[in-house]
């Protein structure tokens, strides 16, 4: 009986460990049939404040979290800690102003948007960490009107520690601004608690013990889609629609293809 566990236990680890190397989540919190459990780890998603308590509402697909008094909420979803070795992928849908995921006490992993910057921490085995800032101030998925105009939107984070490579992708896009190359290490350090504070709305959040890039798991059809459902194709209108975040003469400039106005 031992062995039937101990060979259980074993092509379970390898089934997983494969599964991550195809490119499937270890964690998945869609909010949906049962909205506090990662439908595939099982993990639980727990609210640390009592005064905030969270609702779950229209998404990208089927529900979503929704903070209630976002500032003052703390969601732990503690995905990391040992699931991650020298690669890892962080990705989701947002609505709102911003978003705060991070490890604590130690702030070894984080991925923010908080105007005007765009935040993403490593930390390495040696204790290095880099810290990565990145002022929207440009056009596009490069400005922070863009990214906070109500609309969903898909943000993927990458890492390997064994490249140095870093990449942010949104909305399934990426450009120069968004990619970072750090120091080479063996891995990446993590604390046993991480979770999410500071944001609005969240939906299909995923973790990855690899690079996975966006067109693996976005939500075909949905990217950009607003508050109330309505598909919004970036590549036809400008930047900020409907409040469009950069004026005519600049859209002419960097956009050679008409677009709605």
């Amino acid at each position: 009986m031992k062995k039937l566990f101990f060979y259980t236990g074993l092509m379970l680890a390898v089934l997983n460990s494969m599964a991550q190397q195809n490119g499937r989540p270890f964690a998945h919190w869609s909010f949906d049939n049962n909205p506090y459990q990662d439908i595939v780890g099982k993990k639980q998603l727990v609210s640390l404040n009592r005064n905030c308590q969270p609702a779950f509402d229209k998404g990208v697909s089927g529900k979503a979290l929704i903070a209630e008094r976002g500032g003052d909420c703390r969601f732990q979803m503690n995905a990391l800690h040992g699931n991650i070795n020298d690669q890892f992928t962080i990705s989701f849908y947002f609505r709102g102003a911003g978003f705060n995921f991070s490890s604590y006490p130690q702030s070894n992993v984080v991925v923010s948007l908080r105007y005007p910057n765009l935040r993403f921490r490593t930390t390495t085995a040696d204790g290095q960490a880099d810290e990565w800032l990145i002022l929207l101030d440009g056009t596009g998925i490069t400005s922070y009107d863009y990214l906070a105009d109500g609309n969903w939107h898909q943000m993927v984070f990458t890492a390997n520690a064994r490249t140095g490579r870093k990449q942010i992708w949104i909305d399934g896009q990426t450009t120069d601004l968004y990619s970072r190359t750090t120091a080479k290490s063996s891995k990446f350090l993590t604390t046993r608690l991480d979770g999410f504070i500071q944001f609005d709305a969240l939906d299909e959040v995923k973790f990855f013990a690899s690079v996975v890039p966006p067109a693996k798991n976005q939500i075909p059809n949905r990217v950009h889609s607003s508050a109330e459902g309505n598909q919004i194709n970036p590549k036809e209108f400008a930047p900020g629609h409907p409040n469009y975040s950069i004026s005519l003469l600049k859209q002419l400039e960097n956009f050679a293809s008409p677009r709605m106005v």
